[in-house]
């Protein structure tokens, strides 16, 4: 095939399942996804039970569970039997979703190893083994909410049509994607508290590195397919000038959504007034 497969250009081709091909499959657990790959087996499933003492292990072209290393979060991970095999439910998804939940709805300082725990349901032994400090479970919460607001932005720009649309019809599209749809308006704390504690814990700077690119891409996108081009600089201008708005109406407690739009027609304004 004349088809390029980056995974095999490299000298052990490498196999890389990303979080979108999850979310397309929304399988129940992390095996029933690993186990359509070419060259593994089946531990456990509806119609098999392969030896595998009831666990969701992974068998690599067929060496054995046991020669596996599983790490999550670069550690590895606790094996499930005295054959050193690893049952792949335990990688803790509702960890993350339960921090998430928390830095949506109570902000950054709500989130502490008990309060995740009790949010997810878990025993207080499982964050504190999985995650080894508060900087790495708050990463893993604004990395999962930051995903999440990618997958949901992008879902909009695609099926968005290119045609010419009024400033004031492209400021409120700037807003949905910024803050989320009016009937499930996200409250835009955690987004502030993300951009300032970034600037003291390396994790998180590292989440907003890869989210701040992606946000201004979406927006750009949006923008051109609905008749305003920016430059790169243009751009660059009116996404700092969202998200300035937004922390001055989280500082000031009033709705964010209004402010965006205003600053999104100004600006445009603007760009055209310099054509």
């Amino acid at each position: 095939s004349r088809i390029g497969r980056p995974d095999l250009a490299q000298g052990s081709p490498v196999t890389v399942v990303s979080s979108e091909d999850i979310n397309v499959a929304q399988p129940v657990s992390i095996e029933l996804l690993l186990r359509e790959l070419p060259g593994s087996a089946p531990g456990i499933g509806e119609q098999v039970n392969n030896g595998s003492g009831g666990i969701a292990s992974f068998n690599l072209r067929g060496l054995g569970p046991s020669r596996n290393l599983v790490l999550l979060n670069g550690r590895r991970t606790v094996p499930s039997n005295l054959a050193n095999s690893t049952d792949l439910n335990i990688i803790p998804i509702a960890l993350i979703e339960a921090a998430a939940r928390l830095l949506v709805r109570e902000g950054l300082r709500s989130l502490t190893h008990r309060a995740v725990a009790a949010e997810a349901g878990l025993p207080l032994a499982s964050t504190t083994y999985y995650f080894a400090d508060l900087d790495e479970l708050e990463a893993a919460a604004a990395r999962q909410l930051a995903e999440d607001w990618h997958r949901e932005s992008r879902r909009l720009v695609q099926h968005l049509r290119r045609r010419a649309r009024s400033a004031p019809t492209v400021a409120r599209l700037c807003a949905q994607i910024t803050l989320g749809p009016p009937d499930e308006r996200r409250t835009p704390l955690w987004r502030c508290e993300t951009f300032v504690d970034a600037c003291r814990h390396e994790r998180l700077r590292d989440v907003v590195a890869q989210w701040t690119p992606e946000s201004d891409q979406m927006l750009g996108e949006l923008l051109e397919r609905s008749g305003y081009p920016l430059r790169p600089a243009q751009l660059g201008l009116l996404c700092a000038a969202i998200d300035g708005t937004i922390l001055r109406s989280v500082a000031g407690a009033i709705d964010a959504a209004p402010a965006v739009e205003r600053v999104v027609v100004a600006a445009l304004d603007a760009f055209i007034a310099e054509e």
